[in-house]
């Protein structure tokens, strides 16, 4: 019925199933990964487990059906058991540790970006809505007496919208220093 596998092939099945070890091993750490970098939440720990046991579950019986000619022999599981140990006690460490450090360089990228070039813009932004809604407020307030409501619903609309936007106290006030400099310079 099955032609038999000789013992160098058996030894190949077992050596390729080594490194499907390996390679799952690396797929776990990435699972891992985004495990450790968001939130603990029991549907998405459970989604990502379950996610990783179908991949293990379909390279498995992928290489057993192409490899073995669809025999699952036991070398074949032995081969990515001692694989994924292989992994995770040689090379984990290692995989963990670089990719830790990748994100860390990551944060730093993008919170220099933001330094530089974000927050900038942001305050530039927020000096001219604040110009814009003295200039409404002093008008209003040039129109008569009944118009001081308006004037005070337009200055507590703009720090809604500063609110809404992300903008803290610190960085109102850093912009309101800005625009009294630039405004005492004109």
């Amino acid at each position: 019925m099955f032609e038999p596998m000789t013992t160098g092939a058996q030894m190949a099945v077992f050596f390729n199933a080594a490194l499907i070890g390996l390679l799952l091993g690396s797929i776990y750490d990435v699972f891992r990964l985004v495990r450790l970098g968001v939130k603990k939440h029991i549907w998405l720990t459970a989604a990502g487990d379950l996610s990783y046991f179908l991949i293990v579950g379909l390279a498995t019986f992928a290489y057993g059906f192409f490899a073995a000619a669809g025999q699952l022999r036991w070398f074949l599981f032995l081969g990515e058991l001692a694989g994924g140990t292989l992994y995770f006690y040689a090379l984990s460490k290692i995989v963990m540790a670089a990719a830790g450090w990748m994100v860390r360089l990551l944060v730093a990228v993008i919170s220099f970006i933001y330094r530089v070039l974000i927050e900038p813009l942001t305050i530039v932004a927020l000096w001219i809505v604040s110009s814009a809604i003295k200039i409404a407020s002093w008008g209003l307030g040039q129109m008569g007496a009944g118009t001081k409501w308006s004037a005070q619903k337009i200055s507590a609309s703009a720090r809604w919208s500063a609110k809404k936007a992300g903008v803290g106290a610190r960085k109102l006030k850093k912009m309101t220093k800005i625009r009294k400099k630039v405004d005492e310079k004109t």
